[in-house]
């Protein structure tokens, strides 16, 4: 089994075994998915993704880390720092950065939105060599090149956005676009 596949698994399992909870200033989970634990696989994905991503040469000088924004709420408290606490990708450490807005997180190679409104990721939509990763609840993020969506079985998954990768100017693996989710279409 490839790493990425378990992972996903990994993933999915703990999502399933979460319990209810919901919070007054997110939007709500799907019933009976622990919050904590959503955004503790979340965190786990966003561990995992740089290393499945390659980055143009001069998107980041020598021994520069890899940044992860979180743009706007921060739902992750601890759970995000300790998820990348000695974990490199590319050879590069992870380091974690949060902001209310665009231009606090200029510096970051990948950004992260929670429920994002349309017009603040336009504002990376542009930008050159910045991976920017959506958790929606129930459909993908349009303008987010990784979209996390909660399925209706409680499992986190993700959808990709191919133009928006390439024209960032970013490759995704092999291993990353097998493992990417199709929503089934709307009727």
């Amino acid at each position: 089994m490839r790493p990425l596949h378990r992972i996903v698994l990994w993933l999915g399992a703990l999502a399933l075994t979460a319990g209810p909870a919901r919070t007054a200033e997110a939007a709500p989970a799907a019933e009976g998915v622990n919050e904590q634990k959503l955004y503790a696989v979340i965190a786990g994905y966003l561990a995992a993704f740089p290393n499945y991503v390659r980055w143009p040469d001069d998107a980041m000088a020598p021994g520069e880390p890899l940044r992860i924004g979180v743009l706007g709420r921060d739902p992750f408290g601890a759970v995000l720092d300790q998820a990348m606490a000695g974990k490199t990708a590319g050879g590069r450490k992870l380091a974690v950065m949060r902001g209310r807005e665009p231009a606090e997180l200029a510096q970051c190679q990948i950004v992260f939105a929670d429920h994002p409104r349309p017009e603040v990721m336009a504002a990376f939509a542009a930008a050159r060599s910045v991976l920017t990763i959506v958790f929606a609840i129930e459909a993908p993020a349009p303008d987010a090149m990784i979209g996390l969506v909660l399925t209706k079985d409680g499992n986190v998954r993700y959808t990709l956005n191919i133009a928006r990768l390439r024209g960032a100017g970013l490759l995704p693996s092999a291993g990353l676009l097998r493992s990417a989710f199709a929503p089934a279409p709307k009727p």
